[in-house]
Formats: structure tokens, sequence, C-alpha cells
């Protein structure tokens, strides 16, 4: 009794789905649908939405008729284990699904996935998705293209490098490429994303989008195109001069101090476009707002692991591993899976606090800014973003504040990056920075 109880007080999850009664036995049978395609789960019957424990009635031949159900509206056929436990003199039913291998699992004629606490229809690409993982076919393995898409100087790029680094040896081309079964008779998707100039012709959502947001309003968009090393480097680029950073003097030495860490950006960003679904059309979206920065890329973490797991022990979970051995033998990745926890660090190092990582159907980083304000300082910087260009008299009228206060908010919103000074004229004026 003690696990389920734990289940319950633990609430809905993607792992974990309440209903009231056996009257819902349709999206009974679409979530089991949803657990055997995703990473398996349970049913828990005789628990309302909001976790209360309200019991179910077992009437004759009950589990009978809903093991029946269940196995008559699936197809290949479900055979969950379903008990029953008493619970503060109440019954509910426990049905718990494995995640299935022959995937994927239809309910009433219909494939379900699980996305956080949600059962979702699966649609044309994700149920190619399933039956691929059902096959252990993987997507960047599958043939593209013609032997002219490949970009012969990229590929000696990569050999050099990875030679100078000690990962790989000067070889021919070609050779390296039908060695590594990057290409047969054609290229294979992988090979496209890496060594052509312009993988979009085939993929046109394998691309990063970029975009900073002040509130609602965008104020800065970027698709970022051209093979995944390319990528990696605008992508990062593009991010450190969106970002806002202050200026400190130490010993007559110039340093710029940045409001989210740099390394666990870039791995980051390295992390989304190495490891994220490519048979999913949606790019990898990087949103920037005044608190936060999020990074997402199509497809969570293969396999019935969770973040958690994986950051108390870490390893190396590849969806594409060729994609990744290309980023290996040229320094941008290691082989230990130690990337979240890097990231992890960096965060906490860098007063950030802890990212929040969740996966699912996508993926996503969010690093909280470490640009810290109070209320008198939100205020202002507030006011100085409506207006555009202020005074310090303006500040001073405005808030009802004396000059030296005013100076001294100013002073700060300068030395945390936010705002710029200005001299027009005999008059000096305060703007934001965006």
């Amino acid at each position: 009794m003690g696990n389920i109880l734990n289940d319950i007080m633990k609430g809905e999850s993607e792992t974990i789905e309440f209903k009231k009664s056996l009257s819902e036995i349709k999206e009974i049978i679409k979530t089991i649908s949803a657990f055997a395609n995703t990473k398996g789960g349970k049913v828990i019957i005789g628990v309302n939405d909001n976790g209360e424990i309200v019991g179910v009635k077992l009437g004759k031949d009950a589990i009978e008729r809903l093991i029946n159900a269940i196995v008559q509206n699936t197809n290949p056929r479900v055979y969950p284990e379903i008990f029953t436990e008493k619970i503060n003199d109440k019954n509910v039913i426990v049905i718990s699904v494995s995640e299935r291998k022959d995937k994927p699992i239809f309910a009433f004629g219909r494939a379900y996935i699980r996305s956080r606490k949600n059962t979702l229809q699966a649609d044309r690409e994700i149920i190619v998705q399933l039956l691929r993982e059902s096959y252990g076919e993987s997507f960047e393995e599958l043939k593209m293209g013609d032997i002219e898409d490949i970009n012969l100087k990229i590929v000696n790029e990569i050999i050099d490098k990875s030679a100078e680094i000690g990962r790989g040896k000067r070889i021919n081309a070609l050779d390296f490429l039908k060695m590594l079964q990057y290409i047969t008779d054609k290229p294979k998707v992988c090979a496209i994303l890496l060594f052509s100039d312009m993988p979009q012709r085939y993929l046109p959502w394998a691309v990063v989008k970029v975009g900073k947001f002040v509130g609602s309003k965008l104020i800065y968009e970027k698709e970022i195109d051209g093979n995944l090393l390319n990528q990696v480097e605008v992508a990062y680029s593009n991010v450190v001069s969106l970002i806002r950073k202050r200026i400190k003097i130490n010993q007559l030495k110039r340093e710029e101090i940045f409001e989210y860490p740099l390394a666990a950006i870039r791995e980051a960003i390295t992390n989304a476009i190495v490891h994220r679904d490519y048979s999913i059309r949606s790019p990898i979206y990087i949103k920037i707002t005044e608190n936060s920065i999020k990074i997402q890329n199509p497809g969570g973490i293969p396999g019935n692991i969770n973040v958690r797991d994986l950051l108390a022990n870490p390893r190396s979970i590849l969806r594409n591993p060729k994609i990744a051995n290309i980023f290996y033998i040229v320094g941008y990745i290691e082989k230990w899976g130690l990337g979240l926890k890097k990231i992890y660090e960096e965060c906490i190092r860098n007063g950030n606090g802890e990212p929040n990582i969740n996966s699912n159907t996508f993926f996503s980083i969010e690093i909280k800014t470490n640009v810290r304000m109070n209320s008198l300082e939100m205020q202002i910087f507030n006011f100085i973003k409506e207006k555009s260009d202020v005074t310090r008299h303006d500040i001073e009228l405005h808030f009802g504040v004396a000059e030296s206060t005013a100076r001294k908010y100013l002073g700060e919103l300068k030395k945390k990056g936010l705002i710029s000074e200005e001299r027009i004229g005999r008059k000096v004026v305060y703007k934001p920075i965006e």
C-alpha cells in the first residue's frame, strides 16, 4: 500500500494518471496506450484530479471486464498488471503499464503518447518515430541526398581538427566518410546535416531560432541554418551578443561578467543540436527574456530515463551516435555524459541557481538570470524602459527621491548591464540596454 499511497501523494505526472471511476474507461485505455508508447506508468482508479481518494466500487467481475475492455480495444494488445489496494477503507484499482518495444500501441484505432501530465494523440510524425524505435532504426542512418551534396572541404577541416587534438588521424576525406559509414552509395541524414553547406534543402526544420523578448514583445529574431557545427558557433555568438553583462575593473584589467554562465550556454546549445530528434519537424528554440533563457529542442531523453536519474548518475545516452561522434572528435563534447552536470554546476557557480530541466516530447533547459533587483530598482528600470530615455532629474521627480538616491540606483542599474548612459549636449540620458 505504501508505494501506491506515495504515488498518489506525489500527484499526476508523466507516469501517473488518476481516474475517478471505471465510467472513464475510454480515457483509461487511451492513457494505457500513451504509457505503453512512452515510459510506462500507472493508472490509479478511485482518485479524483485533486489527488483525493474517493474509492471505487468493485462489483462482480469488475476487474475481468476491465481487462477485457483493455485487451479488445488496444492493438497490439496490452495485457497490463491490474491489482486493487484498500487505502483508508476505500478501494482503488491500479493498472501498471510497461513501456512496449513493439510501438506504436493503438487505442480505439489511434496512438497516444504521454507529455508531462497529458495524454496526447500521436500525429503521423510521432507514429513514424515510434515505428523506427520499434525496429531499432535511427533517423540519422536513413539515406538522403547525393554524394555531390557533401562538401569535402568541411570534411577535411573536421579531419584536421581531430588530428590536432589527438582524437583522429589525417586520412582521405572519402575514405573517412566510408570507413565511419556516413556514406554508402548515398549519404546518410547524419552526413547531410554535418558535411553539407545547406542541409535545410532536405530538412528545412533543422535550424535554430533565436528570439529576444521584452515583456511579450519580440525585439530580435534570427533563424540559423547551415551545417550543425556552424549552427553551434552562430547560435552561441548570437546569444552572447543578446544577454546582459557588466564591466568589472580588477587590478587595471577589464573583465566582462555575464548574467548567464557562458560555458553552460554553449553546452546547452551543443546538447540541443547533437541530441535533438531530427525526424520531428520543429526547430530548436532559444528564447531570451528579461528573467531567463530557455533552450528547447525536439525529442526528450531516449529510453526510460528521467532528468533526475541522469544528473545523479551521468552517462552518455545517444539518439544520434554518428552526429555525436563528429562533435566528439573535434572536441565539442566528451563521451562521459557529463554535459547536464556541467550546466548544473556552472549555473550554481555563477549565481543563477538550479536550472529548470525538463524532458518529454521536447527537452528544455531554462536558466534564470543572476541579475537581482530590489523593488525600487525594478520600478526605476521599468520606468526607463517605458520612456526609452530619461534623465536623473526625471527619476527624482517621478519617484520623489533625492539626487543621491537617484544616482545610487542609476549606478547600480549600469553596473548590472541593464541601462546605458549617453550625453546629449549638456544633458545626460539613460536608456535601457536591449
